[in-house]
């Protein structure tokens, strides 16, 4: 009995294992029907073949099989632009992978999650995925799977802006596939010069970008013959690269070549229509927009065969043809397809979506070209409304290493609001107010997030938090040391990459729980009025190119009894250069040239003034060079004999801004430091502290001259330490080879109220930083500028310090890195202080590095400043300081006056100082 049952059993095994095998293969064929319908874009019968498959995979348990659909329909989802939808189909396949030893699989998946993540701006999944990817990646055996990994994280590089990043990984990408079949090899090189070439397009190196592109181009003439359509498809992108280049020959060229394409039958109506928009493209590259609208149009004409109006693909050329009838001056054309396409967009991706935002920006625009200025202001409100709710949603949950290339796509629009309103004359009103807040949102926003950042870890968070988030600033510092020969350290500096980003994921899956700590996203125009006196007036200095490609510079002047901003026409970055004519920048302050300067900076401005009141300024483009406070006025009489100048880095500094210290319990000098210092000296005044041991990785670097010691700069801290302690202050000074960057790296965390450096500064562009050897690779700002200390020579000179001593140079970097918050004033009694490199979101320098470090005035100079008067000018400072209660603003001012008084007719020796809020 027993042995006819397990032949029945054996038996029924056998019709159940050919039914599945049956069945199995059914469902296979289904697949591969429906992989050729999506190759040919016929993406509703596609969709159709694999729900059919996927149905037969699950009756069987085919879970390989089950997965590979689902991640075809996801792909096919994101075509139609359901994000949504892809995703939940992925999350479906990720579930059935869990369960097996798939590991290479569920990389992939989770790759796919992560770009849908990404397109729906879903940061705080798309950072939860990530640290999954991180888990899974090191299990990794299948060299493909691999291969997809580097690729895909090369582009996410590449979308932060890290190019020399990105470019390691599509080399990885492209040594595997050497190692691999000579089909993977000749599909992973065209992949690999078409990442490069476009790589290269986005850092304008246009001439390595046809160099990548007409090596696609050769390959595919290796892969495929003079009949075969795909021979000449690299042409869509390298006609387009030579437009940008003004190569109007080889841009044909490039256009002939996917004409020959066209004319070799390609039949499916996607790939034709595509064909023909590159054509288009192409043409409008080299500025024949008629020929670019015949071949925009034509696209469309083949679609339409097939397609309705919401076809993604129609959506996207629609904007192609409205640009070209733009180019064309056929306003009232475009007008209409710009209107089409807004609300296609609309229908599509919703009406909260960036796209929608972006078409609104558009059509805004053309209306402003159409003289519909007042409807142009509504849809460009709208558009920033979008854009600002998203910005404040979405800021939180992004990492810090994404922050700047997410920001990057909303700035100019931001920004340009501002433009827009002068074109349309509407400087006065509730959209002035608009473009106001917009202005607000956008100045100083990553400085102000980073400061936000670190002050809500360092009060409200975990040991483990105040871990992680330390040793991203460590990690980050020494990247940036490394990054200077990118080639020989590029192994640490992937490294050091890969865990800055593991643990930046992690820090911003953790502060979700912190609550909203970005609360200054959502400070208005309101609150601005609010927080000021009825004497106040704040003026927030903007700068832009006009439509004619003028640098122009424009100011929104808020007093608390205006209904809206008033946005005033200032100067032209011209008028400013032909004043200077090459010469140093204290020309400005001369009397000759008073009349001038007034007008250019001040008379415009002058009328909402109240002499005697308070007049905030928040600097943009060359006015970070300028201390508005110190332009005469005429006869001897300075723009700050009239009124109280306060300088602001943004702001919503204005909102917290108090024009008194509170009194000073501790404070810790600088000065009279020894620049040459022996390796003993170093190593023993580097053994008093016990530095982080991430901090420590400089060591072989060399320079060119040396710094001379200060003989003034003893004096300078010896007095004011005899002012301060008079006062009750506990005074720490540090002074001849005591003042090492040891003592003062070591000493965050327990900061003074005052913290204060005589020594020497420093600010070099990129382009001088090429002549010190000691600079030599930097390229940041951040790098370019810093405070020299104790035994900085030693480094400076060429020569190398001591294993684990630091080298005395303490760049803005590594001062941005520490926690000064509670620091109350910050004097810089050094050259070039208040230097750096101008950008839209603000000042990168040493002035950017001591505000993100938490602290809060700064003392600064403009320029090259003499040893003996900056001593006289401190010393005065600080005992008027003590003398007005610690009252910062009339210190400064009587500082100021003082050293004026002695030198009248030499504003070089005083008008450079600058006080910074």
């Amino acid at each position: 009995m027993r042995l006819i049952i397990s032949v029945l059993i054996g038996t029924f095994v056998a019709f159940a294992d050919a039914e599945a095998a049956l069945n199995r293969e059914t469902n296979d064929k289904l697949y591969i029907q429906g992989g050729k319908y999506q190759i040919s874009q016929n993406y509703e019968q596609a969709y159709s073949c694999y729900k059919q498959a996927l149905k037969g995979y699950r009756i069987i348990g085919h879970v390989e099989g089950e997965v590979k659909v689902l991640m075809q329909m996801s792909q096919i989802n994101g075509y139609w632009g359901k994000y949504s939808d892809a995703v939940v189909l992925l999350k479906e396949a990720y579930l059935k992978l869990k369960h097996t030893e798939l590991n290479n699989k569920m990389l992939e998946v989770l790759l796919e999650q992560r770009y849908f993540y990404n397109l729906m701006n879903e940061i705080e999944a798309y950072n939860r995925v990530g640290l999954l990817m991180d888990s899974i990646v090191e299990q990794i055996d299948d060299e493909v799977y691999k291969m997809d990994y580097y690729c895909k994280m090369g582009d996410e590089c590449k979308q932060q802006q890290d190019f020399e990043i990105a470019v390691y990984y599509y080399e990885k990408y492209i040594k595997i596939a050497e190692r691999l079949d000579i089909t993977t090899q000749l599909s992973a090189r065209s992949i690999y010069f078409g990442k490069m070439r476009d790589l290269k397009v986005s850092i304008e190196d246009y001439k390595e970008a046809v160099r990548y592109g007409e090596q696609q181009a050769n390959l595919y003439q290796m892969m495929f013959a003079k009949h075969e359509p795909e021979r000449y498809m690299p042409y869509m992108a390298l006609c387009n690269i030579y437009g940008r280049i003004g190569d109007c020959v080889n841009a044909e060229r490039s256009i002939d070549s996917l004409n020959i394409a066209l004319k070799l039958g390609i039949n499916e109506v996607r790939e034709r229509a595509w064909i023909h928009r590159m054509i288009g493209l192409g043409y409008a590259s080299i500025k024949n927009y008629m020929k670019a609208l015949d071949e925009f149009r034509e696209a469309d004409k083949i679609l339409s065969m097939k397609y309705g109006k919401n076809d993604r693909q129609r959506i996207s050329n629609l904007l192609s043809m409205a640009g070209s009838l733009f180019q064309l001056n056929k306003y009232e054309e475009s007008r209409m397809l710009y209107t089409q396409y807004a609300q296609l967009q609309k229908k599509e991706t919703g009406e909260d979506s960036n796209e929608y935002a972006e078409a609104l920006y558009y059509q805004a625009n053309i209306e402003a070209f159409s003289e519909n200025m007042e409807y142009g202001t509504q849809l460009y409100s709208e558009a920033v409304s979008i854009y600002s709710r998203n910005i404040k949603s979405q800021w939180q949950n992004i990492s810090s290493m994404k922050r700047q290339s997410y920001w990057n796509s909303y700035a100019s629009i931001m920004f340009g609001m501002t433009a827009f309103a002068q074109k349309g004359g509407f400087v006065n009103d509730n959209f002035t107010e608009q473009c106001y807040n917009a202005l607000l949102l956008s100045k100083a926003l990553l400085l102000s997030s980073e400061r936000s950042l670190a002050s809500i870890i360092q009060t409200e968070g975990s040991e483990d938090d105040k871990m992680y988030y330390g040793q991203i600033l460590s990690l980050q510092t020494k990247m940036m040391e490394l990054k200077r020969n990118f080639q020989q350290n590029r192994d640490s500096i992937i490294y050091i990459h890969n865990r800055i980003r593991v643990l930046d994921n992690i820090l911003a899956v953790r502060i979700k729980t912190y609550g909203n700590y970005m609360s200054f996203l959502n400070v208005k125009y309101e609150d601005i009025k609010e927080g000021m006196k009825e004497s106040d007036i704040l003026v927030d200095f903007i700068d832009y190119f006009s439509d004619e490609k003028v640098h122009q510079y424009a100011a929104y002047i808020i007093k608390k009894e205006q209904k809206h901003p008033l946005l005033v026409n200032m100067f032209t970055k011209e008028e400013v250069d032909n004043l200077i004519e090459n010469r140093p920048m204290d020309v400005l302050y001369s009397d000759s040239h008073s009349e001038i300067v007034m007008d250019l900076f001040w008379n415009r401005v002058k009328s909402y003034a109240q002499e005697g009141g308070t007049v905030y300024y928040v600097p943009s483009g060359i006015i970070h060079q300028i201390a508005i406070e110190s332009l005469p006025m005429n006869d001897n009489v300075i723009l700050s004999d009239k009124y109280n100048f306060v300088r602001l880095s943004s702001a919503r500094e204005l909102l917290t801004e108090e024009p008194k210290l509170r009194k000073a319990k501790k404070a810790v000098l600088y000065g009279g430091l020894q620049y040459n210092l022996n390796d003993q000296t170093m190593l023993a005044e580097n053994q008093k502290y016990k530095i982080p041991p991430l901090y420590v990785m400089r060591g072989e670097l060399r320079g060119d001259r040396i710094f001379r010691d200060l003989p003034q700069t003893l004096d300078e801290v010896l007095e004011i330490e005899n002012i301060l302690k008079s006062n009750g202050c506990d005074v720490k000074v540090h002074c001849g080879i005591n003042g090492t960057e040891e003592s003062f790296v070591c000493a965050t965390g327990k900061v003074p109220d005052i913290l204060h450096f005589a020594t020497h500064g420093f600010y070099y562009t990129p382009d001088k930083a090429e002549q010190i050897s000691f600079l030599q690779g930097y390229t940041d700002a951040m790098d370019l500028s810093g405070l020299v200390m104790a035994g900085g020579n030693t480094a400076w000179s060429g020569k190398s310090v001591p294993k684990g001593v630091l080298d005395g140079i303490l760049t803005a970097q590594n001062i941005a890195n520490l926690d000064l918050a509670g620091v109350e004033l910050v004097g810089l009694s050094a050259c070039q202080t208040g230097q750096g490199k101008i950008t839209p979101e603000g000042l990168f320098g040493l002035q950017r590095a001591f505000k993100k470090a938490g602290a809060k005035t700064l003392l600064v100079t403009l320029w090259q400043v003499s040893d003996k008067i900056t001593k006289e000018f401190m010393i005065e400072f600080y005992r008027k300081l003590v003398d007005t209660e610690w009252d910062k603003r009339k210190a400064f001012k009587s500082a100021k006056s003082a050293i004026r008084n002695k030198f009248p007719n030499n504003p070089f020796y005083w008008s450079g100082f600058v006080m910074v809020d």
